[in-house]
């Protein structure tokens, strides 16, 4: 049987990376408003994020990327991977990358119960916070990502109690897609240029239920492959990258 919300809330962390104050305002960036969001980031920047990591695979590579170049990411992870790859997250947050909360089983939100709902975010919460705990950081994610994109107002308001805000994405590089190359991810991501907020991905699928999907990628190379051409391009045209914090204060 699923917890119910009143044993899953996190409780309010001190010190750094605090959830959002209760005074402050939501923020829910989807599909209707995301290049509205994206048009905010100052110029000459854009927020990249990865989700479904993190994986010793992709996100490790990525990762080495990002610190060559200077640049930092927003990762949405996944908390059956978190568990599996602690040490990576606690360089992920070493390193000054945000880290985000992408649900514990990568599951259809609204397919699912409230309670499941609640328990999918909340858990997740929990398990970032233990594994960062390890490393003496008291952190909580502020930021959320509906896998697929797929949210509701009942999700939403999971999200909001438990302090954080929602984003989606601007530019969408397809990268889970078999068909889509390193080239054509690359592409997007250059020709989009800044004030964007891109999505890429540091894993695989992790739902059983949808990995027979024919259209899956089964791999995440061509995303490692493509950043060392989006990155390059940044760095000569001046363009930096920041966390979805930093970008929307």
């Amino acid at each position: 049987m699923d917890a119910g919300p009143s044993s899953l809330v996190p409780p309010s962390p001190s010190g750094n990376h605090q959830p959002l104050p209760a005074t402050s305002k939501f923020i829910n960036i989807n599909y209707e408003n995301a290049a509205t969001y994206a048009a905010q980031i100052p110029a000459n920047h854009v927020a990249l994020t990865f989700d479904d990591g993190p994986t010793r695979e992709y996100t490790l590579p990525i990762l080495d990327k990002l610190r060559q170049y200077g640049m930092k990411a927003t990762f949405f992870v996944i908390g059956g991977r978190v568990a599996q790859n602690c040490d990576i997250l606690q360089q992920i947050y070493r390193e000054g990358h945000e880290i985000g909360n992408h649900t514990y089983d990568h599951l259809l939100l609204t397919q699912e119960s409230s309670q499941v709902q609640w328990a999918q975010l909340a858990k997740n919460q929990q398990q970032i916070h233990q594994c960062l705990q390890q490393i003496g950081v008291n952190y909580y994610p502020r930021w959320f990502r509906a896998p697929y994109g797929d949210q509701n107002a009942q999700v939403l308001g999971h999200v909001k109690a438990l302090g954080m805000n929602s984003a989606l994405w601007s530019l969408d590089t397809h990268d889970w897609n078999l068909e889509t190359t390193a080239a054509m991810i690359a592409n997007s991501v250059i020709q989009g240029g800044d004030r964007q907020l891109v999505l890429m991905h540091d894993g695989t699928e992790f739902n059983p239920a949808m990995q027979s999907n024919p259209q899956l990628n089964p791999t995440r190379q061509p995303t490692v492959e493509a950043l060392d051409q989006i990155l390059a391009d940044y760095r000569a045209k001046g363009i930096s990258s920041l966390t979805l914090s930093q970008a929307f204060p």
